[in-house]
């Protein structure tokens, strides 16, 4: 999809808005994003324009729902849905100044994850259960990823290591995650790319891309840190109970991880997508 053609659906859907010049910013695995007139974010969802993927305008109803009920309730900036498509298939706010954490020099300082833990346990707070239901939020499942990782696991071809590690895996997270009594809504995405911060006082300012926000297992916020090994890991589960109290398991964490990227590889190879699916497997082989 060229700028061309975001540029006429957005005139289209919001005729008084100008548009003066448009920018690619890039892509994750459900949207892509173009900067408008250097001032406003724009993030479609990718079935607007790639058949493969679902349309799934529940998901940007969502966030949408989540951030719009942020608004003056958190110490970070949370983007403002200014323009919200009929369809729901997309929408604009305002961009959040600051540097994205993943650009920021000396990213895993202890100044940088003790922001990390503060901002987590806010976002929990925020948005309790309740306030989850009413907002549509569903709870975490992990249904589709054992499917997945089980198709993987009965495939006469797939790599010995990578089964016994999925099984293992995947037994672990379904009976630890299985008790629901200490489930808080969590972002779920709240990665560094996904941050935005202060490069002098090595906070975060600011926090986008609720769209895979859930009410599960806190755990399941901590996923991502096991790409950085597992001292990383073990350090921010211990900053996050000496700040609240809050015991993380970080095995579990880790498991989580370990399964998903399993199945992502699994789905992504199933559905043609090689560049993804190597992306996940170099994830994979970390682990082995």
């Amino acid at each position: 999809m060229n700028l061309d053609n975001y540029q006429q659906l957005i005139q289209k859907d919001f005729p008084d808005f100008k548009i003066q010049d448009l920018k690619y910013l890039g892509s994750g695995w459900d949207n892509a994003a173009v900067l408008v007139n250097g001032d406003y974010v724009f993030r479609f969802l990718r079935g607007i324009f790639d058949k493969n993927y679902p349309l799934k305008t529940e998901d940007v109803q969502k966030e949408v729902n989540i951030l719009n009920y942020l608004q003056g309730k958190t110490s970070f900036a949370a983007p403002k849905p200014d323009f919200v498509a009929p369809d729901a298939s997309y929408f604009g706010y305002k961009l959040i100044p600051g540097t994205l954490w993943d650009q920021a020099p000396d990213h895993l300082s202890d100044e940088y994850l003790q922001s990390w833990v503060a901002t987590r346990s806010e976002i929990s707070k925020v948005i309790g259960k309740s306030e989850a239901v009413n907002l549509k939020v569903p709870n975490y499942g992990t249904d589709k990823n054992e499917a997945l990782a089980r198709a993987y696991i009965a495939d006469p071809s797939a790599d010995p290591r990578v089964v016994q590690m999925a099984q293992a895996a995947m037994d672990y997270v379904c009976t630890r995650c299985e008790p629901k009594d200490s489930w808080a809504f969590i972002h779920e995405d709240l990665q560094l790319s996904n941050c935005m911060v202060d490069t002098v006082a090595k906070k975060i300012t600011g926090v986008i891309d609720w769209m895979e926000a859930e009410v599960g297992p806190v755990e399941a916020e901590f996923y991502f840190w096991s790409k950085y090994g597992k001292e990383v890991l073990h350090k921010v589960a211990a900053l996050q109970q000496e700040y609240d109290g809050t015991v993380i398991d970080p095995k579990l964490a880790r498991c989580i991880h370990q399964f998903y990227i399993v199945a992502d590889y699994q789905d992504f190879k199933t559905r043609g997508f090689s560049e993804a699916a190597d992306h996940k497997w170099r994830q994979i082989e970390a682990y082995l």
